[in-house]
């Protein structure tokens, strides 16, 4: 992969740049006990995590036949925008968004988020001045991204193989291979690495990983 190759980055969002696995398995956990449901471990979760989320819901126990999805959606959302300023950023997200800054990359998001909530969440830890665009989606349930990332690219005026998008989940890759860019999955946030390697995504342990990818690049410059 030559970077050199790439003028614009797609970051997502929740586990990529902003450590939260840990948030959503806490509140999904109290949302299952609340139901008289065992908890999901973070192994377990890691596993059957994915998009659309009325299906990962599913797979840890809910039953969406005699509570809809949009009760429970709802209820998490509440918990996660009243925690959600606990999170921290993820390890090296600062140097890596500094190093494709000073490289002169066109910076973006796309998040799976509700696009009000995500404005807010990325100004909190200000970081909103290394964004060209911040694109999320129009309501709660996170089904896909991949509209977004579609529309977006009808009007960007990008070569969809200038593109490099970096995220940590399986949908994040299916993102990418529907609009035509490059990918890298960063395997600590929402799904395993052994899940993300399956898939023939190019795989990379952390963000601070990249970070030495950058500073090697840069240093054979």
């Amino acid at each position: 992969m030559n970077l050199k190759h790439y003028n614009t980055i797609l970051w997502d969002w929740n586990g990529t740049l902003i450590d939260d696995t840990w948030l959503s398995l806490a509140i999904n956990n109290e949302l299952l006990a609340k139901r008289g449901l065992p908890p999901v471990s973070l192994e377990d979760y890691k596993q059957k995590f994915g998009f659309p989320i009325i299906d990962y819901y599913k797979k840890i126990g809910f039953d969406l036949e005699t509570e809809p999805f949009e009760i429970i959606a709802e209820e998490f959302i509440i918990q996660y925008e009243n925690r959600r300023f606990e999170c921290t950023l993820q390890e090296g997200a600062s140097e890596v968004l500094n190093d494709f800054s000073r490289m002169e990359m066109c910076q973006n998001i796309l998040s799976a988020t509700h696009i009000e909530s995500l404005k807010p969440f990325v100004e909190h830890y200000e970081l909103t001045p290394y964004f060209t665009n911040i694109l999320g989606l129009d309501n709660h349930y996170a089904a896909s991204k991949v509209q977004v990332g579609l529309k977006w690219l009808e009007t960007a005026g990008c070569d969809p193989s200038q593109i490099l998008l970096i995220g940590d989940t399986l949908h994040d890759y299916e993102v990418a291979k529907a609009i035509g860019a490059d990918c890298i999955i960063i395997a600590n946030g929402h799904q395993n690495e052994a899940r993300l390697r399956a898939s023939g995504a190019r795989v990379l342990k952390s963000l601070k990983e990249l970070a030495d990818w950058l500073a090697r690049i840069e240093k054979a410059v």
